[in-house]
């Protein structure tokens, strides 16, 4: 996280993140929530998506030579950064992290149930 990015409140006045948080709690709440929700359009769009493709490195359909990043015969998209390759792993990482969230949950749930067994993936 950027926390040498300057925030303004509805004054004006510089503040860091942190300060936005704890002087700003609605605003703050209003963007995680606009966060999720882009997020879970993300992840939706990346559910979407034959379960084979979803170990490619880049986006289904998309191939370059260097990855991310458009072919230099592409013309105006020559050698710039694929955006779509680009939103594929931010899904892909969002897919992980709640992949092992859910798992650590599981884990945390059962403990506080008293099962103290390894979790399994059976």
């Amino acid at each position: 996280m950027n926390t040498a990015k300057v925030y303004h409140d509805i004054d004006g006045n510089d503040h860091t993140i942190h300060q936005m948080v704890r002087n700003e709690p609605g605003w703050a709440a209003s963007r995680v929530q606009q966060a999720e929700e882009y997020e879970a359009g993300l992840l939706a769009w990346f559910e979407q998506q034959d379960s084979r493709d979803k170990k490619r490195v880049d986006a289904p359909g998309h191939c370059h030579p260097t990855r991310g990043v458009w072919d230099w015969d592409n013309g105006d998209k020559s050698c710039k950064p694929c955006a779509e390759c680009a939103l594929w792993t931010i899904a892909k990482r969002i897919a992980e992290y709640h992949e092992r969230h859910n798992a650590s949950l599981q884990v945390r749930g059962a403990r506080a149930a008293g099962d103290t067994s390894p979790a399994s993936d059976c």
